[in-house]
C-alpha cells in the first residue's frame, strides 16, 4: 500500500476511534475491491466509513467490513440496498466525461472508436 494510503486509512481510523463502541456494520464481502468500492460509495454520499477484515494491507484475504457510525446506520444500509439493486448502476451509453468541455475519463484502448 502506498504510504499516502496508509497516511489517510490512519487518520480515517483515528477519526472513528473514539466512535468504536457506537460504530455499526452494514456491509461485508468476500471481496476487498467490492468492499473498498462500497466504503467510497458511502463516503461520496457524505457518511464517513470504515473499512476493516481479516486481512489488512495491500493484499487483503477473507471477509471485508465496511462499518458506519449508528446514527448513520439506516441511510448507510440505504445506500448499500440501492448499490446491491443496480440503482447506481450507469446506462451502457452514458457520458463519463467530468462535464461538457472535459475528456472522457475511461482510457483509449484497441478497441475504443478514435
Amino acid at each position: 500500500m502506498p504510504v499516502a494510503d496508509e497516511s489517510l486509512e490512519m487518520r480515517r481510523r483515528a477519526s472513528m476511534a473514539p466512535m468504536t463502541d457506537r460504530l455499526t456494520r452494514v456491509y461485508a464481502s468476500t471481496d476487498a475491491v467490492a468492499g473498498t468500492m462500497m466504503r467510497g460509495r458511502l463516503e461520496a454520499e457524505g457518511i464517513e466509513a470504515m473499512i476493516n477484515g481479516e486481512g489488512d494491507g495491500p493484499y487483503r484475504v477473507g471477509p471485508v467490513y465496511v462499518w458506519v457510525r449508528a446514527e448513520h446506520e439506516a441511510a448507510a444500509r440505504e445506500i448499500v440496498a440501492a448499490v446491491e439493486s443496480g440503482r447506481y448502476a450507469l446506462e451502457s451509453d452514458a457520458d463519463v466525461g467530468l462535464g461538457d468541455d472535459a475528456e472522457p475519463r475511461l482510457p483509449r484502448t484497441r478497441s475504443t472508436p478514435l
